[in-house]
Formats: structure tokens, sequence, C-alpha cells
């Protein structure tokens, strides 16, 4: 295993993976300054910068979601891999295994991202296999010892919050949003410079087993506008989803009642188109040729044998 570290400024530089690149596993062991445990790879500020290989990238976030669940943690759990202030930045090929939290996260001020032919997989069987052993009153449907839900929560597929982004062509099992696009902020509470909406996002030819929606948001209204814009999904299949097209407009709150006229949200031109969604009656329906496809199978493989050496 090997610990986080940052990484700035990387100018035509590619990153390949042919191993397995595997997270730390002990939370008590992870960077935690400012209040968050900060991401396995970080990547800020890059200009044409590729994330490339046949390998994976492990999170071994299994731990992660068990101390989730019993809430004992005091932090939110890190992102697989984080990019941000970047431009013409590549991520394919690769498969990211078992994020604690968003397996992939482009933040509002990426401008201009490829991910393609990228395999994200959360091993939720192997962790019901593990509950089983531990407690013999473990429920596959999703409960153990009667209270503990048990599926990994808030493993994102990719988040994006940038513009000029494509994602396309991948495969992905995540029990949980499989691409949310969120808002940025149109202005800086703190005179800053605001990344401006998001904007500009195409997901397309998507192969989903067990995911939780292709989403937008969520989009809270606040004196900062974020906002979202110009977002296509099509071609993709969902085989048992959990969610399909899903818009998350978040108007619990009242916070613009309380804080007057200044103070909003958007979300523009936004289109679904061809989705398609399989499910049965008999069960969980899997994707032609899953559990997993052969580059998953050789990254999830290359993974076992790194934890089995760890």
């Amino acid at each position: 295993a090997v610990p986080w570290a940052p990484i700035y400024g990387l100018r035509d530089v590619a990153l390949r993976v042919d191993g397995c690149l595997a997270a730390y596993r002990d939370p008590a062991a992870w960077p935690h300054p400012d209040g968050k445990y900060e991401p396995f790879l970080s990547i800020q500020t890059a200009e044409n910068f590729t994330l490339h290989g046949a390998g994976a990238i492990d999170g071994q976030g299994h731990d992660w979601w068990w101390l989730f669940a019993l809430n004992k943690l005091d932090h939110k759990r890190p992102v697989l891999v984080e990019i941000d202030g970047s431009s013409r930045v590549a991520v394919r090929d690769v498969a990211l295994l078992d994020s604690p939290r968003f397996n992939l996260y482009l933040g509002p001020f990426t401008r201009g991202a490829l991910i393609e032919r990228v395999t994200i997989l959360c091993d939720w069987e192997a962790q019901a296999a593990l509950a089983a052993q531990a407690n013999p009153g473990f429920n596959r449907g999703g409960v153990a010892a009667g209270v503990l839900p048990m599926f990994p929560f808030n493993t994102d597929g990719v988040d994006v919050a940038g513009r000029d982004v494509v994602i396309r062509d991948s495969v992905i099992s995540n029990w949980d949003d499989v691409v949310a696009v969120k808002p940025s902020v149109a202005r800086d509470a703190k005179g800053g410079t605001a990344p401006g909406c998001t904007r500009n996002v195409e997901v397309r030819n998507l192969t989903v087993y067990r995911g939780a929606g292709l989403s937008i948001g969520s989009v809270h209204p606040t004196p900062e506008l974020p906002c979202v814009r110009d977002v296509t999904f099509e071609e993709i299949s969902l085989y048992s989803p959990l969610k399909g097209p899903y818009v998350k407009p978040d108007l619990g709150s009242g916070d613009c009642d309380r804080l007057g006229a200044d103070c909003g949200a958007l979300i523009d031109n936004v289109t679904y188109r061809s989705i398609k969604m399989y499910r049965s009656p008999e069960g969980f329906l899997t994707p032609p040729d899953w559990p997993e496809t052969e580059r998953a199978a050789r990254a999830r493989s290359l993974a076992n044998g790194t934890r089995s050496a760890a």
C-alpha cells in the first residue's frame, strides 16, 4: 500500500498504471488536515495530464464502509481520485475499485476532461460475504444484525463540477450515483474568483449494474447561485438500477427565504436520450458477460494479489 500525497502543477505528463496502486487501508493512519480525509490521488493545477493504463487503483474501502455505517468516522471519507484546477485532462482504461467514497471527482475549476473506457466497481458481494461470516444473522437483502445497512454508501462513480467534460464507453457498478453532475457557483461569497456554472457535460455509452442514478445535483439555492447547464446523458444501459434519470433540486432548507431575494440556483438544458433500464422480478438482472468485463476481472485479480501481499 502507498500513502496519500498531492501532486501539483504537472505539465504534459502521463501517469500509467499497469499494476495495482493500492490505498492505505487503515482509516486511523489516514491524513486528515482541515477536518477531512484527503483524496488518495489528488491532481491539482495540471495541464495536459493523462491517467491511464491496464491496471487498477484500489481504494480498499470495505473498512471505511463499515465504519461509516456504524457512525465511527469523525470526517468525510476520502475520494479515490480527485482532479481540479486543471485543463486538458484524460482518464482512460484504468479500473477504480472499492473507493472509500467518490471514485472520481472533477472539481469546479476543471476545464476540458475526457473520461473513457474506465471501469468502476464496488465489490458489495465481497462485503456481504465478510458480513455473513462474521454474523450469521446477516441478511443479503441489505441488513446486518437487523439494523445495519450493508452497501457502499456515497461511492459515486464520476462526480463532475467543471466544464467541457465527456464521459463515455465505460462500465460502472457502484450502488450510488453513477454519474453526478454537481453544481458550481456563479459568484464567490468571499469576493474571490468563482468557477461559474458546471456546463457542457456529455455522458454516453455506459453499461451500469446496480447504480443509483444518472444524476444532476443536488442543487441547493444559496447567495452564490449554484448552477448546472447544458448536460446530456445518452445511450446508457442500466441493469437492475436503484434509480435511473435523477434530478435533485434541493429546496428543503429555505435558505433563500431566510437570506432574501439575492439568492437562487439554476438547472438548465438537461437532456436524457436513449436510456434503457433492465430489471427482472426474479432478482438482479446482470449485463451480458457479467460479473465483470475482462479488463475489470484482470484489475480485480491484481488488486487481490496486492491485498494478499499487504
